[in-house]
This record gives C-alpha cells, structure tokens and sequence, in this order.
C-alpha cells in the first residue's frame, strides 16, 4: 500500500479532524494575517480556523478522502499532492504543520523545502508527537524532535520562538525568519 493509498484508508475509517490545534491559535494570534500554508491539512480544520482569522490559506494533503471534506470551506485553496515530491512557492507568510509523518531519511530535505516556503520575515510552526509517544508505536520512527528541526534549520537564519515539548508528547518548534 502506497502513502496515498494508506491515508485515504485511515479517513475513509474515520474523521480525524475536531478543532483547531491549540499551539496553532497562540503562535497565529501573535502574528499579522497574511498568506498561510498548511502542510499535511487533513480534514482542514486549522487551515478553515486561519482564514476565519484573515489569512489567505493555502491547504495541502496526500489524501482525497481528507480534502473533499475539508472542501466544505470556500475560502482556503486546497491541493491534493504527495508532500514529499510537491513544492511550494517560496510565497508564504506562514507554513505550519501539525503531526506530518516523515521519514527520518527524508527529513532535512523535507523541513528546509518548507522553510524555502517561508517569505522572508515569515514563521514556521512545526508540530509532532514526540518519539516517547507510545500510543502510537507503529509511527514512533515518523515522529522528529525540536533539536532535529533546529539542525535542519540553522540559527543564523531563524529566531527561534519556542523549541521543545509542550503538552503530553508533543514537540513544538516555532521560529520567524528576521526581516532584512
């Protein structure tokens, strides 16, 4: 079973979606509204919570049965494509991700393409059930950490906002990109 297919069978079982991500809201709140991509959207629940909020929101996913229901919202561009191979304009105010999967041998090339996404004096928030997480075992190795996000993508270019764990098992990693 491909990546595509296995998602479309995990919504087709059930919704995931029940409201906007927490971390999203307070890190959103502190920015100005401007354009936004959410990476790994789902069902599009914090991509419909950013437009509500002003943003010009962009939502991606792997998964068809995920997106025709998030389609129910008008006001956020929704893309079907595989997050490994898609890549975004370098466009964005805003790239967030909460819980995407990746492969540790994927990881570098996959967070520095999504903070090329990032408009120069933008933000990227990176959310992910921590390695410790034993709730879901068959999905510990797809789960990364704060300090890996932070070798992904060096100091010099990002100010670091947060870093670390936040709740039960979940790693947050914000950063905003300086203004030259």
């Amino acid at each position: 079973m491909n990546e595509r297919e296995f998602w479309n069978a995990q919504y087709s079982r059930h919704r995931h979606a029940h409201g906007p991500n927490e971390t999203l809201i307070e890190v959103a709140r502190t920015l100005t509204p401007g354009s936004a991509l959410d990476v790994g959207c789902g069902e599009g629940v914090d991509a419909r919570w950013l437009a509500e909020h002003g943003w010009s929101v962009t939502g991606v996913d792997i998964s068809s049965v995920a997106l025709e229901r998030a389609r129910t919202s008008p006001h956020v561009q929704w893309i079907e494509a595989d997050l490994h191979t898609w890549n975004p304009p370098a466009e964005f105010d805003l790239v967030t991700s909460h819980f995407v999967h990746v492969k540790p041998e994927a990881r570098r090339e996959f967070f520095t393409k999504l903070a090329r996404a990032v408009r120069r004096g933008g933000s990227l928030l990176f959310v992910s059930h921590h390695h410790s997480d034993h709730s879901r075992p068959a999905l510990a190795e797809l789960n990364f950490t704060a300090d890996e996000l932070h070798e992904f993508l060096p100091g010099e270019e990002w100010q670091l906002t947060y870093s670390g764990m936040r709740l039960k098992n979940t790693v947050v990693w914000a950063a905003r990109q300086p203004r030259l």
